[in-house]
Parts: C-alpha cells; structure tokens; sequence
C-alpha cells in the first residue's frame, strides 16, 4: 500500500506487538482496497495494524457518512431511519447515559460540564442533556459538527482530541466521553495526556470502546467486526492495556465496567451481517437493506441473552466503558 509505514510498537503500553493474531482483513465496508493484520503486543495483549497507515491518510478511509444520522434524500430514507433510531440507537444511547449516571455515583447530572470527544451527529449527547449535563461536543467531521449546532442547536467544536485544549480550559470539565474513537487515534497516550489535562481533580474520563480479549472476539476471530473495521480501527485494545495507558496519562481509580447488553448485541449482529455497516452507503437495495434489517432485529432478541452471560457471568464483554479517575 503506498504511504503507509511499519510500526509495530504497542499503542497502549509501548510494548513490541510481534505476533499476527488476525492476517487477510478486509474492510467490512468496502470502502477502503487492500488487506490488513493486527499484531498483538506480548506485554499487554492489545493488537495494532499492520501496515500502519500515514496519518495524513487516515481521515481518506472514512466513507462521507460515517455514524448513524437521520437525515436521508428519500421519505422512505427518513422513515426507515426514524424506526431505526426509535427502536434502537435512541434505547442504546439512553441506556448507556443513564448506566454511566449511576456509575459516577453522583445523586444528579445537574450542573455538570461534560464534553463528548468524537461526538459525531450528536444524537447520544441528546440523551446525557436530558439526564441534566451541560453537554459541549467535539468532532473531526464538519458536516456532523454543522449538524449537531443546526440541527440538535448543541455546542460542538471541529478539532480533534490533540487539539482540544484550544477550544477548553485546563481543569474546566467534569466529565469528558469518547464513545467507541480510541481505538481510532494513531497516538492514543497523546490523547489521554491531554483529556487529562482538561478534567478538574475529581473528575472523570469514560472511554467507551472494545476488547480483545472478548468472548465475540475469540468466538468470531477475524470476522468480529472489531477487527473488519480495518483500516479504520488503528488499534485493539485489552483491559490491561486499557489501564496501563489511562495510568500512565495520570489517571487514577481505573475500572472497567460492560457496555450495554443492547450495544454489545450490535456489534454481534455487525459481525454476523457486514452488510449492516453499509446500510447508508447506498450498498444494496432499499428494500433489501429493510429485509436485512429486520431479520437481524429479530435474531436480535435470540442474541440478547448470550450477551448478558459474555457480560456479567463470563466477564468478557465485547464492549466496555473505562471510567479513569483524577485525583
């Protein structure tokens, strides 16, 4: 591939990655040509890509839509997506606003500043305004930034993670979010310095992101679509690395606590049906994409109940929120 690089140092904890645990991955979406593997550091078990893209490069292999938005040309569009979000992005994000709620373990949202980094179209932010934060959003996409200010009449700022300390005061937030964008970023510590640098003491980073070392990771292998998110996702994650790198950026109390039953069911449905991932692309007939739609709907409620056992009685959820401290 031309402009890439070799890198294989651990993002998490700087550890040589020097075994290939997943070899021949193509891009789920099809989006991007060519073929990637993950090599999976012998200190921290996390996983990086191979070969390592150019950063330049990187914003190219994101399709002009990328995140769920309601916004569709055709009535039929805009219908489809209203049930959609009625029936499974609303409940998904709600459910994961109120869970992070009573893991802060504060009696109300009420007054506190929070910032959601990558916030994308902005429809999860809705839900934490509605439990009582005062929530400010950041994206690297002008036309979801634009979105969230026109069309929810939120604030967001374009920028991305490096550059937020223009855009906020040190110590100014509460609480600062990243749904599922770490394993996007090519310097993940960078990242975390400075999300530290902008939460007050006492306040909270949550990561909401995947894991390697998950029962859908070790039961899909290289069709989970953690791993076909490639050359999008720059990096898998473990717990411990997870915790190595939010330590090493100065935070404290680091714990991880599993994502929703519903989210983790999304990305099993993702896994079993790519087609999903390229619903907005245009990728296959309307009514095709429904039939799809609707079938992995209903075996959603059969999957449902494998997800709670991979998340409370195996303890190896697919997905997790990081809640890293500081003191």
């Amino acid at each position: 591939m031309n402009g890439t690089i070799p890198i294989r140092a651990c993002l998490y904890c700087g550890g040589r990655s020097e075994r290939a645990v997943f070899e021949g991955i193509l891009d789920r979406l099809k989006f991007v040509p060519g073929e990637w593997s993950f090599y999976q550091c012998r200190d921290c078990q996390s996983a990086v890509i191979h070969p390592f893209p150019d950063v330049k490069e990187i914003m190219n292999y994101y399709p002009p839509v990328y995140d769920f938005c309601p916004q569709s040309p055709s009535f039929f569009g805009r219908w489809l997506k209203k049930i959609e979000y009625h029936f499974f992005f609303r409940r998904q994000y709600l459910s994961q606003a109120r869970l992070i709620l009573r893991k802060l373990g504060v009696p109300s949202a009420k007054g506190l500043k929070m910032l959601d980094v990558g916030c994308g179209h902005g429809l999860r932010m809705k839900e934490f305004v509605r439990l009582g934060f005062k929530v400010y959003g950041s994206d690297i996409s002008a036309s979801a930034v634009s979105y969230v200010r026109q069309g929810l009449g939120l604030e967001a700022v374009e920028s991305d993670s490096a550059d937020l300390s223009n855009h906020h005061k040190p110590e100014s937030l509460d609480i600062e979010t990243s749904f599922y964008m770490i394993e996007h970023v090519p310097e993940v510590q960078k990242s975390l310095e400075v999300f530290n640098k902008l939460v007050k003491p006492g306040g909270t980073l949550v990561l909401a992101t995947l894991l390697i070392d998950s029962q859908q990771s070790h039961f899909w292998g290289k069709r989970w679509a953690g791993v076909t998110e490639a050359p999008r996702h720059l990096t898998l994650p473990s717990e411990k690395g997870l915790r190595y790198a939010c330590q090493a950026a100065g935070f404290t109390r680091v714990r991880l606590v599993p994502d929703s039953v519903l989210a983790c069911t999304g990305v099993w449905m993702l896994s079993l049906f790519p087609v999903l991932g390229r619903r907005h692309m245009g990728s296959a007939p309307r009514w095709d994409r429904l039939a799809i739609q609707l079938l992995a709907a209903i075996m959603s409620l059969l999957v449902m109940p494998w997800c709670w056992i991979e998340n409370h009685v195996l303890r190896r959820p697919a997905l997790v929120f990081v809640f890293a401290g500081k003191r």
